[in-house]
């Protein structure tokens, strides 16, 4: 388990910085992770009986409570970009309330950067936001940079992308209630 759990986590790096981890354990895993013969050795010294319980008092017992939503529904905004040989591609999709969803997808007519394509595409879904006057949005998306940039978690260094940067600045001062969140490309 400890080693399928080493793969996992490997292969999932890039997810593991924004969710919290737990892993409960008798033994100290962290010791034996680094050492997969150690993670073997340890699991046949330390054979687990099937009568062995398992203590449900956990500090954390609300970890996976999901909080309750608000009455009043919250408009919702995903968006994503694609550059490759063919061309650049932006796409947004607008949720409003009660599960309506107006997509929004255009080409990028000048040749561009991955980052500079996540910031077009966010840039064309909050003017289309602002354009039917929404007041209150979550915007999600899978650019862990331009997520973390606007969250003011990571510095804009890239001088094509600051401009990008100080324009989604201003477009947010035009809502009450405003979020960027990340999610994984397979909830994008």
């Amino acid at each position: 388990m400890c080693c399928a759990l080493v793969w996992v986590m490997q292969m999932l790096q890039q997810y593991t910085p924004y969710h919290t981890i737990r892993l409960l354990s008798k033994a100290d895993p962290l010791k034996f992770l680094l050492d997969i013969r150690g993670v073997a050795d340890h699991l046949a010294e330390h054979p687990i009986e099937d009568d062995t319980s398992i203590d449900s008092d956990f500090l954390d017992e609300g970890i996976l409570q999901m909080e309750e939503e608000e009455d009043k529904p919250v408009w919702k905004m995903y968006f994503d970009s694609a550059v490759n040989s063919t061309g650049f591609g932006i796409g947004v999709v607008l949720i409003f309330p009660k599960e309506h969803y107006y997509p929004i997808a255009l080409k990028i007519n000048f040749p561009c950067t991955n980052n500079v394509a996540e910031y077009e595409v966010c840039i064309l879904g909050l003017q289309a936001t602002i354009t039917f006057k929404i007041k209150e949005l979550e915007v999600f998306s899978d650019s862990i940079l331009t997520i973390f940039q606007m969250l003011k978690q990571w510095k804009t260094k890239d001088t094509k992308v600051i401009p990008y940067h100080e324009y989604i600045e201003e477009l947010v001062e035009n809502f009450e209630r405003f979020s960027f969140m990340y999610t994984p490309c397979f909830k994008n």
